[in-house]
């Protein structure tokens, strides 16, 4: 499926919104964005891949 740039937006915002989360010790927030984060790394934000982008 490869690198787009909506995997890499996720990436980009997960690592983001990790760092603040972690400097705020925002529980709620690590959780989030380590599922954003493995979405963007493993690529399986789209359910069996039925959603492509063109």
């Amino acid at each position: 499926m490869g690198w787009h740039f909506q995997r890499l937006l996720m990436l980009i915002l997960g690592l983001t919104y990790l760092f603040f989360s972690i400097f705020d010790f925002t529980l709620i927030g690590i959780i989030f964005s380590t599922f954003i984060l493995s979405q963007a790394v493993f690529g399986y934000g789209c359910a069996a891949g039925n959603c492509p982008i063109d």
